[in-house]
């Protein structure tokens, strides 16, 4: 009963970047990706209750595609295989609801 929620079921069927978009200047990276590249990226979803958390998945890239055009733009379309690793990001610290939390700017990490 609990094996599906033993094992990560998130998974890209198809993507595309666009490596020249300069909204994203760090894409052009993925140019380096190459089948079976573990590849990271956050999903958000909603949560029970109201709201939304952030969930770090680990892919494994299953097919890749460049398509370059004359006129300077580069899209790369991928898919991956199931998720090897989900993490959910708990972001807790300088959030004011805990009582250990003080919300003086002054308490900083260091």
């Amino acid at each position: 009963m609990f094996a599906d929620q033993k094992a990560a079921r998130v998974r890209l069927e198809q993507a595309s970047l666009h490596l020249f978009d300069p909204n994203q200047p760090d894409l052009w990276e993925a140019a380096d990706w190459r089948l079976f590249d573990r590849v990271s990226f956050a999903h958000r979803q909603r949560v029970t209750g109201g709201g939304t958390t952030d969930v770090g998945v680990e892919v494994i890239i299953s097919d890749l595609h460049h398509a370059i055009t004359p006129a300077g733009g580069w899209r790369i379309d991928f898919g991956t295989f199931r998720a090897t690793t989900t993490r959910v990001a708990l972001y807790t610290w300088d959030t004011t609801p805990f009582t250990w939390d003080d919300p003086d700017p002054r308490n900083v990490w260091s």
